[in-house]
């Protein structure tokens, strides 16, 4: 075998300490050698999953016509080792071999990244699938908005809210796409399991729960001030006096957290960029 550059074999020897005592206790003489067994077992496993995952990244760049890069120790150890542990999720696995494209093809992979993919598990990834793609939907909606009315409101109000309203029907944007009871319907999750997952994701910062924030101005003094006229009129009496109000304002902030929503951060959106294939 290959040397152990990703520490695999290390941990392995470390992890089946306690097996090998547990079996050295029913197996007697023999449990040394089912030790050994078990620890190559667990080692070739490892080593088939990162296997897997570096053949997958290995023909998207062919298939792109892309040369890999050097990626920094840094962010390829900790991206084979993740790779090494991963399951029989297809979803997560093609996330793996899709953070090593992107940090082989040239584009900004932050060493946080694989530390961050290798705390999901396959409920989250489903969320932040349907998150991505909801948040992409609406940034495209939001660019052809403004592409119409650069065009058209200026000239033609009407023929604006037309071209509006067409942009607004070919997007199938409902308006709780980010409330968390629309996202427990739609991916199909039991009440425990959808609740530790979101947990999960707002403790790693992907994802948090949207604020509005609003300027209010609250009065914070209010007074009245005698009026002094430069010239007084001859009809007015010696007490006939006016008087001002003066205020004084102070703008606030208003912040507003709508705990049943939730979006991704830029942390977020920038982690599942890196997660997707690579486009030439």
């Amino acid at each position: 075998m290959t040397e152990d550059l990703t520490g695999i074999g290390k941990a392995i020897s470390s992890v089946s300490q306690p097996i090998q005592a547990f079996l050295s206790t029913i197996l007697g003489p023999a449990s040394a050698e089912v030790g050994e067994l078990l620890a190559d077992n667990i080692r070739f496993i490892r080593w088939k999953n990162t296997l897997r995952i570096l053949e997958k990244a290995q023909r998207e760049m062919e298939d792109r016509g892309l040369q890999p890069k050097e990626i920094p120790l840094k962010t390829l150890v900790p991206i084979l080792e993740g790779a090494s542990l991963e399951g029989d999720s297809e979803n997560l696995q093609a996330k793996w071999s899709n953070l090593l494209t992107s940090a082989a093809s040239g584009n900004i992979s932050h060493p946080s990244y694989p530390k961050i993919l290798s705390e999901l598990i396959h409920s989250e990834a489903k969320i932040l699938d349907y998150l991505y793609t909801s948040e992409l939907t609406i940034s495209s909606r939001r660019i052809e908005l403004n592409k119409v009315d650069e065009q058209y409101r200026r000239n033609d109000l009407s023929l604006w809210q037309q071209k509006r309203q067409e942009v607004l029907n070919s997007f199938d944007v409902p308006r709780d796409i980010f409330r968390l009871s629309k996202i427990k319907e739609v991916l199909s999750f039991e009440k425990d399991e959808f609740s530790q997952s979101m947990d999960n994701l707002l403790r790693l910062r992907l994802s948090e729960h949207p604020e509005e924030i609003s300027e209010i101005d609250v009065i914070t003094s209010a007074s009245l001030s005698k009026y002094e006229r430069r010239k007084p009129e001859p009809s007015a009496e010696k007490n006939d006096d006016e008087y001002e109000l003066d205020i004084d304002e102070e703008s606030i902030t208003n912040r507003i957290i709508d705990e049943s929503s939730i979006r991704l951060t830029k942390l977020g959106m920038n982690f599942m960029r890196a997660c997707q294939p690579i486009s030439q």
